[in-house]
């Protein structure tokens, strides 16, 4: 019998709640949840709730909040929400038990010995739902909570053996240092979220407690704040990177370098000696990005180490140790099936015979990778329409963005997405078209006739609001859709 078994989730539909109100139903637990993203009565959760059992709806229901065991709200849900405020009200009155996102998270997964949690400013959605291929493909049968959608897990999640979880972090409320994870992987630190941290170095601070309070961290060694943690601590870490470090901090180091074909090949260093050479191997996708191909090395750096406390999981799955050239090369050619994850780097086919991709990016460096990668793919013109996401965000980093949209030969910018956030006075998408060396074009949402009629060789939809949808539904209802994958 479960000790709590309704749960009342406020913004059910949010990137970090859907999979665990997926996951809870999945476990057992009946759960009820709002989100105004509901009003939308062609929005794909609403089928996919109904398929797991989740009464899920628009406007708040006071009435199944207070028959619930259990209230679950992420930090866009404020203590003046309707749901949050009554929450409280019945928390003092020892009728409910109130949650956080990450609280329920460690809920959910608390009877895994084994979790392993990915952390950093952008690519955690790809980085996990790699480390999850990498152990289900050892047949470890993984718990897996991504917030995006990896293309082989269509609902963002899996229930697995209940002995090993891997899952994203959010640091742009904190919560991640709630995690319970003793094996991580930090993939860089840039400026964001400086709203709730009030600066880069407290950003910084965060991050070098969550890599303190673990078994093992797996650092990127390129990134230049995570290269100064081992002078930090006697915490010995394990490390990736292009570039082999002056000073020997590290117990293993993955050193990754591009080929000329786009093959990341791979050795792996032990204190001072090379112990695994991938000669003329090594990692490889079918989508482009060198950016992926980095992140990947982190991945099997992860999956090593855990592999490396645990022997008898190394040989169950493996037939050998870890460290033995044959365990790493099947662990590198199983990340080189990995599909890939949906809205990074997302082909979805050809208008007037030009390309057209979606990607999640909202940060300048997310966008950088993205421009770079199809700059490697691609000799003639590209253009990004680009939407950008929070009022905050879009204030804090207006000329890093102008900076990297500048990669691009044509920019077209849509109205700002605020998300949860109230507006800030002079915050549009022209503060970062201010700062732009380019032509700018502002268009309105889903008018996007004009560009297709343009002579570009391929156009990146990028931002983490509803562009993705607005770009999906422009295919079906504007232009026919061809050649997809």
């Amino acid at each position: 019998m479960l000790e709590a078994y309704r749960i009342y989730m406020s913004g059910i539909c949010g990137s970090g709640m859907k999979p665990l109100a997926l996951l809870g139903s999945k476990m057992g637990y009946k759960i009820f949840g709002s989100d105004k993203s509901l009003l939308n009565l062609n929005h794909p959760l609403h089928r996919i709730f109904k398929t797991y059992h989740i009464e899920a709806f628009a406007n708040p229901d006071l009435n199944l909040l207070e028959q619930s065991d259990f209230y679950v709200y992420s930090s866009a849900i404020d203590e003046s929400h309707i749901e949050r405020k009554r929450a409280i009200e019945l928390q003092n009155q020892n009728k409910i038990q109130i949650f956080h996102r990450m609280d329920f998270l460690n809920y959910l997964l608390r009877s895994h010995e084994i979790q392993l949690v990915v952390a950093g400013t952008h690519g955690k959605t790809s980085t996990t739902s790699m480390v999850g291929w990498i152990l289900r493909n050892l047949c470890l049968n993984p718990t897996i909570i991504v917030g995006g959608t990896p293309k082989y897990l269509p609902h963002s999640f899996q229930l697995g053996n209940g002995l090993i979880a891997v899952y994203e972090s959010d640091e742009s409320d904190g919560s991640f240092l709630k995690s319970i994870a003793k094996y991580r992987l930090i993939l860089n630190i840039d400026q964001d979220h400086l709203n709730y941290y009030g600066n880069f170095e407290n950003l910084v601070e965060s991050f070098y407690k969550f890599s303190l309070d673990c078994n093992i961290c797996v650092l990127n060694n390129d990134d230049v704040e995570l290269a100064k943690f081992p002078n930090k601590s006697d915490k010995t870490y394990i490390a990736y990177g292009t570039s082999l470090p002056e000073q020997k901090f590290y117990r293993y180091f993955f050193l990754g370098n591009l080929a000329s074909n786009n093959i990341l090949k791979v050795q792996i260093y032990k204190d001072d000696n090379l112990i695994y050479d991938s000669y003329n191997e090594g990692i490889h996708f079918k989508f482009p990005g060198s950016h992926f191909l980095k992140n990947g090395l982190g991945a099997i750096a992860l999956v090593f180490s855990l592999l490396l406390d645990f022997p008898s999981l190394s040989f169950r799955s493996l037939g050998n140790d870890v460290s033995h050239r044959t365990s790493i090369n099947s662990l590198i050619r199983i990340l080189n099936r990995f599909p890939g994850v949906e809205r990074r780097m997302d082909y979805l086919g050809k208008i007037n015979g030009i390309d057209v991709y979606d990607d999640y990016g909202h940060h300048p460096n997310e966008i950088l990778n993205v421009l770079l990668a199809l700059k490697e793919k691609y000799n003639g013109r590209i253009a990004i329409v680009f939407q950008p996401h929070r009022y905050t965000r879009t204030k804090e980093l207006a000329r890093e963005f102008a900076k990297v949209l500048e990669y691009a030969d044509d920019i077209y910018l849509l109205p700002l997405y605020a998300a949860d956030e109230k507006p800030i006075s002079g915050v549009t998408s022209e503060l970062i078209g201010r700062f732009i060396r380019k032509n700018v074009h502002y268009i309105e949402n889903k008018d996007f006739d004009n560009i297709f009629f343009q002579n570009y060789d391929c156009v990146i939809f990028m931002g983490a609001g509803d562009i993705s949808q607005q770009i999906r539904e422009y295919f079906i209802t504007k232009r026919p859709l061809q050649n997809a994958l």
